[in-house]
């Protein structure tokens, strides 16, 4: 698993990234109590912040999220598969279907009733192809799609993520999973046992957090002395 904590100005410039990298367990455990010890680290130092939480929606990172942050919203990414995946419902050709999907997502993200706008459309047309004889071959996508936005609604106002310079998608997670986990340890050739993947793993992540690689040499010169 992979998460970061950042610290962003009020252009939503970022000041600070902190990388947690987990090698696989059973659950989560280890890794949301690392996630925890960084920000009890960040909080003292920079006050009375607005903390978002984003996520892909899991239940259990969405509670963990929830109970320590002021707002969390949905990663916008995610929210995009989803509508994709229905868009052969809304239209036939694959041209038709492209002009739907930016239109769908362009308001989703600029207009500030976007996320009740796309849930409306998405349960009309789950209920018109519901009872569609034959069955159509697009149901399930469109109600997976349904059943994802009615669950997270609350966690959709992109619009309002933006007027306040927050984020809406979980791009920087992305990007961990590359330049943190799989360019270090996803070579051709590499095997890894999870004690000696999860020491790579934590040097790697102080390499990549601002300013944790110089901090850690330095407790470790201390420590020498």
């Amino acid at each position: 698993m992979v998460g970061a904590i950042d610290v962003l100005d009020a252009a939503g410039e970022r000041l600070e990234t902190a990388y947690i990298a987990q090698a696989p367990e059973e659950g989560k455990t280890t890794f949301l109590a690392r996630m925890e010890r960084e920000l009890d680290r960040l909080r003292p130092r920079y006050g009375e912040l607005f903390w978002l939480g984003l996520c892909d929606g899991a239940p259990d990172l969405q509670a963990w999220l929830e109970a320590r942050c002021d707002y969390t919203t949905l990663d916008f990414y995610h929210v995009s598969e989803y509508v994709s995946e229905s868009a052969p419902a809304f239209a036939q050709t694959p041209g038709q279907q492209t002009a739907w999907l930016e239109e769908t997502l362009h308001d989703l993200k600029h207009h500030k009733n976007g996320a009740k706008k796309l849930l409306g459309q998405l349960t009309r047309k789950h209920e018109e192809i519901k009872t569609s004889e034959p069955a159509s071959a697009h149901r399930s996508a469109v109600e997976a799609a349904e059943r994802y936005a009615s669950n997270n609604l609350e966690r959709m106002d992109y619009a309002g993520n933006r007027t306040m310079s927050m984020p809406i998608g979980s791009g920087v997670i992305e990007a961990a999973c590359k330049h943190v986990v799989k360019q270090r340890v996803g070579c051709s050739g590499m095997r890894w046992k999870r004690k000696a993947l999860q020491a790579v793993l934590t040097l790697r992540s102080l390499y990549q957090s601002t300013g944790r690689w110089e901090q850690f040499w330095s407790k470790v010169q201390i420590l020498r002395w």
